[in-house]
């Protein structure tokens, strides 16, 4: 499978409804995916497509594991 089909399978597969959407009604995963591929993007001094998708799927699995401190409003009872 390829970087960018590994990233979206990765994506895909977030549970969202372990946390609440926020007040624009974004998901879970939009903001995991949001956020990883902005720092992939920052990452990237030069590279191909191919590069990005690694980057952007390290960035995601760190930030699925640890979503409760990059997007506390998300938590579910506050």
């Amino acid at each position: 499978m390829m970087p960018e089909q590994q990233y979206e399978a990765f994506i895909a597969s977030i549970d969202n409804r372990q946390a609440n959407r926020c007040k624009w009604g974004h998901k879970l995963s939009w903001h995991v995916a949001r956020i990883s591929e902005e720092n992939a993007s920052d990452s990237q001094v030069e590279g191909d497509q191919r590069d990005f998708f690694v980057i952007a799927l390290a960035n995601a699995r760190m930030i699925a594991d640890d979503w409760k401190s990059y997007f506390p409003s998300l938590i579910k009872g506050r």
